[in-house]
Parts: structure tokens; sequence; C-alpha cells
């Protein structure tokens, strides 16, 4: 698949930080995190499932913004349940951090590829 948009930050880049807002406390919180990215749209896999709290956070306040070195973008996130789109989740980010083509052939090289909730940003 083709990158629809081009965004303003650099997708090769190693680490993204997830901007949600706190569910209790009502404050930003801040999460580094591996990332891809495709369509216009941010990919995470969450290795902590629906308990981790930044997870609980965008559940709760959907809006949130994601940083790319100096570049902040705003979006929507979601937890993916589409299994077309969730296998696409895995091999974008699987493949950006383990060096495959993600419209290969390979297999999902571990557990945490194959197992983490996928989450998906909608850029604005």
């Amino acid at each position: 698949m083709t990158t629809m948009e081009t965004p303003p930050f650099d997708p090769g880049t190693q680490l993204g930080y997830l901007e949600t807002i706190g569910r209790v406390s009502g404050q930003p919180r801040l999460t580094e995190i591996w990332f891809g990215y495709e369509n216009n749209a941010i990919y995470i896999l969450s290795g902590g499932g629906l308990g981790k709290d930044w997870v609980r956070n965008f559940q709760k306040t959907p809006q949130v913004r994601f940083r790319v070195g100096e570049s902040w973008v705003s979006g929507t996130a979601r937890v993916v349940d589409d299994p077309v789109l969730e296998a696409r989740i895995r091999r974008v980010v699987a493949g950006k951090y383990y060096h495959f083509n993600p419209d290969g052939e390979e297999p999902l090289p571990n557990s945490w590829s194959k197992t983490a909730t996928p989450v998906a940003i909608d850029l604005d």
C-alpha cells in the first residue's frame, strides 16, 4: 500500500510521543512509543492491551496529539477491530522495526506483533 498523504514529519523516525488526556486527572499525558504511518493515520500496537493507561485514556477522550521530532499532529484514536486493518497495522508497525516489507509475505516476527492490541490514530 502507498501513503496517500505526506505527513508533516519523517515516518521513518524511530520514536513518537502520544499525548492523551488523563481519564482521572484531566491532565495531558505523554507516552513514548513505536509507531507506523500509512494513509493519513498513525498505527500503534499496545503490548499491554486494553489495560494500558494510554489506551484507557483515549477510550475516554479519543482526541489525541502525536509528536514526531518537533512536529505535532492531532487526530482521533481508536482500538481497531476490523480484521483487515488489524492485520495491516501489525505488518506496518512490525515491518518498520523488524525491517521487512509490510507488503511482503514474511511472517510476523514475534508474539508482540501477533497479539498486541492494534490502535489507529486518524489524523485531522
